[in-house]
């Protein structure tokens, strides 16, 4: 377990990427009190897991979580903005997946420039990802879950690799994180679709 906070990073201007992560690489965004990259390392002890979590309590329940787990060596926690910082340490054609799990949707017209498919930064995501890299995104909207597939395979160029409801798959039907846990157990649909760069 490895974690760092923003500050302890090179400024890009003074420092090249970070390279120093082993391949291959799994980013979450978002992650929350990480439920998820916690459960996706054990699953795949090869891969190299960099979740990020913007928010002080979130990110304090996570580390709580990971201290927790000291057997588990891959997983690299990051305190920041995810923007800012996935724009500042990794490289372009770097990553074999990025998820995007239940995010904010901002179900009011003034906020849709904040959805994930809206961002500029959403562009440099994609760009971070290596040829055939999968972007896994999931909610419980189907309207932001529509948009999203729409603008991701019409817009940024990503090819559609598989769409699937947790709750019709026995492996997913706890949930992998929180917010899904909840959906299912309230019986609300949850949208997960994975898209790959072509």
């Amino acid at each position: 377990m490895r974690s760092m906070n923003l500050e302890q990073l090179p400024r890009l201007d003074s420092a090249p990427m970070l390279t120093h992560f082993p391949k291959p690489r799994v980013l979450e965004i978002g992650c929350g009190v990480g439920l998820h990259p916690i459960l996706y390392a054990k699953r795949h002890a090869d891969r190299c897991v960099i979740a990020i979590e913007s928010t002080h309590e979130r990110y304090a329940k996570f580390e709580n979580r990971l201290a927790r787990h000291r057997n588990l060596t891959n997983v690299f926690s990051v305190h920041a903005d995810a923007r800012i910082w996935v724009s500042q340490n990794i490289a372009p054609a770097s990553l074999e997946r990025v998820f995007i799990l239940y995010p904010n949707p901002y179900p009011k017209k003034r906020h849709s420039n904040l959805r994930w498919h809206s961002m500029p930064f959403t562009q440099t995501l994609i760009d971070a990802l290596e040829p055939g890299g999968v972007l896994e995104f999931s909610t419980n909207v189907r309207e932001y879950a529509q948009a999203s597939l729409d603008t991701f395979t019409k817009d940024f160029g990503l090819g559609f690799e598989s769409i699937f409801v947790p709750a019709q798959i026995p492996s997913l039907l706890k949930g992998d994180t929180h917010f899904e846990r909840k959906y299912l157990e309230s019986k609300q649909p949850c949208y997960r679709f994975c898209l790959k760069k072509i």
